[in-house]
């Protein structure tokens, strides 16, 4: 098993919170499909992709930085968008 340090390690941890939340928003809408389930998913989703990203522009410096968070903020606001028209 390869040991995994710094900031990857951190972005590894939050890949895998995503995925718990995902799980369980999925498992929310297997029980109980609805239109407001689907929107739970991908909101989980969303967030899940933002948290993953903003953590990996930790590993950037300076003006890299800012952009990669911005960036990744257009990215969930957009996300957030398409679910809550789907809604």
């Amino acid at each position: 098993m390869q040991d995994v340090g710094g900031n990857a390690r951190d972005v590894c941890k939050q890949q895998a919170k995503g995925r718990v939340s995902v799980a369980k928003a999925q498992l929310g809408a297997r029980i109980e499909p609805s239109a407001k389930q689907n929107y739970k998913v991908d909101i989980a989703k969303a967030k899940a992709a933002n948290s993953v990203a903003r953590e990996r522009c930790d590993d950037l410096v300076g003006e890299a930085r800012s952009v990669c968070n911005q960036r990744a903020k257009s990215n969930y606001e957009r996300a957030r968008d398409r679910a809550a028209a789907t809604r």
